[in-house]
């Protein structure tokens, strides 16, 4: 079974933000920053573009590969770890994407 389709939406409450989908009465996540929401929120329509984007490639990359299949469920450890590196790097004023 996939995700719970899009689109998201976000509804702040003075405490939390919560994240909503069409047809679901309960809220699909709550979250404490509105950053968080906003990110997770636009989640179904960020992996479809980025499955459409791969859809164009010739040569799609495996970072992009890895990021369809977490998204999807599927374990993908080596993505992670590039997103670490990226996080190190940035911190040290030293980004490499």
């Amino acid at each position: 079974m996939g995700h719970t389709p899009g689109p998201w939406t976000r509804r702040d409450t003075p405490d939390y933000a919560e994240i909503s989908a069409p047809g679901i009465t309960q809220p699909i996540a709550i979250v404490a920053k509105a950053e968080d929401a906003d990110l997770m929120s636009a989640a179904p329509d960020l992996l479809f573009a980025l499955e459409f984007a791969r859809s164009q490639m010739q040569h799609p990359s495996q970072l992009i590969d890895e990021a369809i299949a977490k998204a999807r469920g599927d374990d993908k450890s080596s993505a992670d770890a590039h997103y670490q590196e990226q996080a190190r790097l940035a911190a040290k004023g030293e980004d490499r994407s």
